[in-house]
């Protein structure tokens, strides 16, 4: 289906959503951990799902899953750096107050 079929942003989402699964799903079994917190992972992504709905523009002639995709990629990656720290230079995780 293409964005312009789509009544809704909702829709857009509810049709979307096994590809916030399967992103958040990916980078769970990329690092162990992340299965204590799928939750949080899983909302990251459909948080970057719902980012990428409102701001998606398809006159610049991409696909919406390949920009979704990137969109929730960079959701869990923001979400993981708020949640436990930036990596410094020297391989420390830095704590920013």
């Amino acid at each position: 289906m293409s964005v312009e079929t789509y009544q809704s942003v909702d829709e857009l989402i509810d049709e979307h959503m096994p590809l916030a699964d399967r992103i958040a799903s990916q980078f769970m079994f990329q690092r162990p951990w992340f299965f204590k917190l799928a939750d949080d992972v899983r909302a990251a992504a459909l948080r970057g799902l719902w980012d990428a709905a409102k701001r998606f523009d398809a006159s610049r002639g991409f696909k919406f899953e390949t920009y979704a995709a990137t969109r929730i990629r960079g959701h869990i990656i923001d979400w993981t750096r708020d949640e436990f720290g930036r990596k410094g230079t020297n391989g420390k995780v830095r704590r920013v107050k």
